[in-house]
């Protein structure tokens, strides 16, 4: 399970990291999460699930579009590069 805010939504980014379970979900470490980045490393959210989202179609698309980056971010961590 990943952070969730008062009415469960996903926490992402700096909420993330304000989260209580953050470096519970993260074995102890307490780096800075990605951006859209849940309290689990390398899982994201997007979209209306997200906690702060504008609840709009057009904001889910660009979430979409942000993520990218951060998947990409993500991935070059786990390869070493």
């Amino acid at each position: 399970m990943v952070g969730l805010d008062e009415k469960g939504f996903i926490a992402t980014g700096e909420n993330a990291w304000r989260h209580p379970s953050f470096t519970e979900h993260r074995g102890g470490s307490g780096g800075q999460p990605l951006l859209l980045e849940t309290t689990r490393p390398d899982v994201f959210a997007i979209g209306d699930v997200r906690s702060g989202s504008t609840k709009r179609v057009a904001s889910a698309v660009g979430d979409g579009a942000l993520v990218v980056r951060s998947l990409h971010e993500a991935l070059a961590g786990l390869s070493g590069t």
